[in-house]
Formats: C-alpha cells, structure tokens, sequence
C-alpha cells in the first residue's frame, strides 16, 4: 500500500510540474510578432525589426478602466500598426484597404478582434486627467516598451497593441492585448 501512495505522489508531482512549465510558456514575454494574411503566414518582425520602422516613437495614451471606474495613463514606444501591416502586405495581392477585420492574439492565444476601420481609419485622441482631447491624434501601434505616464518604459520585450479613444468613456484598455505574438488581418 505504501508503495501506491508514493507512485501516486510521483504521479501528481509530475503533473503539476508539467502543468506549471506549460503556463508559464503561455506567458511568455514575446520578442517578435507574425503578420498572417487569412492565416497564412506573410510576414514576422522581431522587436528590433519593429524598432527600425520610420514611424517608431513614444506616444501617450489614455483608457478609462470601467471594471475600476478610473482612467488609466500610458506612454508606448513603437511603430505604427498601419505601417508594420503595409510593410508586411508589400508583396501581396490584396493591400489593406481590403482587410475589413484585424485579429490580434496573445502568446496565451487570448484574441481580439477588431474592425479595421475602427482601428487604423478612425481618428483617435489622448484624453488627459481633465477629459480634455489633447492634439494630436494618436495613431494605434505595436509597442515594444510601454509603461505608466510619466515613469520608466519597460523593456521587457513583451509586444503590446495600443490606440486612442474616440472620447474620454472610451474602454479602450479591454482590447490592449499583452505578449503579442500573431496579427491575422481579415479580408473577407
């Protein structure tokens, strides 16, 4: 019987540790993402890569947190998704006025999508603490290190979607997907 009871021991030992490597493989901090045309792989850009594209800069964004009825402040260091998905759809035969939808999944397969023209045709603002838009626009991008307004911008190479809101209500920060790892762009 002791036997049994410690083979069992072993058993669930095993499990769990299994269990545990598989989780924390799911949120791994991701250093490159895949751009997929209809699930079809078309391009991948490595954070360095990303850094390398003429619209990467730092931008500040705003979110207002209705689980926690407060707003939220960022600033983001990164390309400008519109940007990376041309690039990516260069040698393609439909461009991206043909995407109508953009899927984006997290390395834990958590996924949003979003209407193209919600995400890169409409104008978006920063709001600041006063609700009041602040000029100018910001665009949606992929960011490569992000952080709180106003403090340090993380490096930890986890690839982070962000955009501005349409107005100061705007819950924004539901579709912000951390650890990046694909973008299917949607054509039909």
């Amino acid at each position: 019987m002791k036997m049994k009871g410690i083979k069992l021991l072993s058993i669930l030992f095993v499990m769990s540790l299994v269990i545990c490597l598989t989780s924390a493989a799911a949120f791994a901090d991701t250093t490159s993402v895949t751009v997929k045309l209809n699930d079809s792989t078309i391009a991948t850009y490595s954070s360095a890569q990303l850094e390398e594209f003429d619209t990467t800069d730092d931008y500040d964004y705003s979110t207002y947190d209705s689980c926690r009825d407060r707003y939220r402040y960022y600033t983001a260091h990164g390309p400008e998704m519109q940007e990376v998905l041309n690039n990516a759809l260069e040698s393609e035969t439909p461009d991206l006025d043909d995407v109508v939808s953009i899927e984006i999944t997290a390395s834990d397969n958590y996924s949003v999508t979003l209407s193209k023209s919600s995400l890169l045709d409409t104008t978006r603002y920063y709001y600041d603490a006063s609700h009041s838009q602040v000029l100018p626009d910001v665009p949606a991008i992929i960011a490569t290190q992000y952080g709180n307004l106003g403090g340090s911008l993380s490096t930890s190479n986890c690839l982070r979607n962000f955009y501005g809101q349409t107005n100061y209500q705007d819950y924004t920060i539901l579709n912000f997907v951390s650890s990046i790892s694909e973008i299917n762009l949607i054509t039909n």
